[in-house]
């Protein structure tokens, strides 16, 4: 690479890291991709540049960029035989199963992670362990596994609270905090979705991390907005999109549109609520995979049912349903076809 020897990309590495852990994505890609653009057969150059291709990874998928999300998997694909490292290997099965969970191939993913969990068990990196189980029990829960995926998450903030935790310990235990409360959201409980929520934007904001913190607040008003407090609702929304100015992430910005439609949805602005919304969904279809376009219809159609709208309800619960027999979230699925018999 150019002659820089392998001190000089580990350190570009680390601030590629460090940009990415701030929310700061445009730089970090910018990096990462710099010290990942060549892969050598030194085989400590070799594991920084597989790091390097996991980070971006996970850049790509908040900004929702699966063209470059392919490209990095392409490449890790081609160099998994080549990994001795058992950790980076368990690694590399973990972002490779998180990838599939964004393409809506949940089984896809459940093999991959539980393939990462056999190596990880093997070498008793309790870090990675704890990552893993989080991305089992989400994929469970989107299942409509709930007491399953509760079951994962809660073996992974039991193993936060015995160890002294890193840094990617706690951005983790943050993503913890967070698909639990849409474990307890996708179950109708509102106010324990609410303290995990919180839970998450506490260690957002501890840690710099803006965009955990964007996730957390945009998730949190969203609950808010179903338990009718419009006014907390609005001041997260406005603190989220003013971290979006860093983060960037077209996916966040949607569930940011989604909220406006249920807080004008709540106020009896019919005509503003559908601007929302269709905004909402012009920047998530491309953005969620079809588990997660499936749940936005579903609260969106819950929602008019809530205010009366039925007709226009029964259109998207139908659409919702469908999906959700399609993923194989049976729960769902039955809520949803539910709604629509009773009325």
């Amino acid at each position: 690479m150019d002659g820089k020897d392998v001190k000089y990309w580990k350190d570009r590495l680390e601030l590629g890291n460090e940009m990415y852990h701030k929310g700061n994505l445009e730089n970090a890609i910018s990096i990462l991709k710099e010290v990942s653009m060549d892969i050598s057969s030194d085989s400590e150059m070799l594991e920084t540049c597989v790091e390097a291709k996991h980070i971006l990874m996970k850049c790509y998928m908040i900004q929702g960029d699966y063209d470059g999300l392919f490209s990095s998997y392409r490449v890790l694909s081609g160099l998994m035989g080549k990994i001795d490292d058992t950790m980076l290997l368990s690694e590399t099965h973990k972002r490779v199963g998180t990838m599939w969970w964004r393409m809506g191939f949940h089984h896809s993913a459940l093999e991959e992670y539980f393939h990462a969990l056999r190596i990880a068990e093997e070498s008793n990196d309790m870090s990675l362990i704890s990552g893993i189980l989080i991305g089992i029990g989400l994929v469970k829960s989107e299942l409509g596994n709930y007491r399953d995926a509760e079951e994962q998450f809660r073996k992974a903030l039991s193993i936060y609270d015995n160890k002294k935790l890193s840094w990617r310990d706690r951005q983790n235990r943050g993503s913890c905090y967070n698909n639990l409360g849409m474990n307890y959201e996708y179950q109708g409980r509102y106010q324990e979705a609410k303290k995990e929520f919180e839970r998450m934007i506490q260690v957002g904001v501890e840690e710099n991390n803006m965009a955990h913190e964007e996730i957390g607040r945009v998730n949190l008003a969203r609950v808010q907005t179903l338990l009718g407090q419009n006014e907390e609702a609005k001041e997260n929304l406005d603190m989220a999109e003013k971290l979006d100015q860093s983060v960037n992430s077209q996916e966040m910005l949607g569930g940011v549109f989604l909220v406006k439609a249920l807080i004008s949805l709540n106020e009896n602005d019919m005509h503003q609520a559908k601007n929302h919304y269709e905004r909402a969904n012009t920047l998530l279809k491309d953005n969620l995979n079809s588990a997660g376009h499936a749940i936005v219809t579903y609260v969106w159609g819950r929602s008019l049912v809530h205010m009366g709208y039925e007709s226009e309800a029964i259109v998207h619960l139908e659409e919702a349903a469908t999906m959700f027999w399609d993923v194989g979230n049976e729960t769902l699925a039955l809520q949803a076809e539910n709604l629509i018999h009773a009325r």
